[in-house]
């Protein structure tokens, strides 16, 4: 990560993580062998394994000690328009764990 800000540091701003940005990478290096298979995404990989939430944890330390920034993946839930339902508050709440 430090040597990705330093090489890049002219044409970025920070870095990305998320769930979307491991699976690509998942998908990228072992996708073409037929002997991977991919767990259940909401079951076995989410951001708040271990792995994954040290991942995290370990980009936004290292965006913040270089100044740069770091951000989180995309939240993949629809918000529904009136703000005072149940299902808004819980789209929020998710969104904001």
């Amino acid at each position: 990560m430090e040597e990705i800000l330093y090489e890049l540091r002219d044409h970025s701003a920070g870095l990305n993580c998320g769930i979307w940005d491991y699976s690509a990478s998942f998908v990228n290096k072992f996708g073409h062998r037929h002997n991977f298979l991919l767990p259940d995404r909401s079951k076995y990989v989410n951001m708040e394994k271990r792995f994954l939430r040290s991942y995290m944890d370990l980009l936004v330390q290292t965006c913040h000690r270089r100044g740069a920034l770091a951000t989180g993946g995309m939240a993949a839930l629809l918000l529904p328009q009136d703000p005072l339902t149940d299902s808004h508050q819980r789209v929020l709440a998710t969104v904001t764990r």
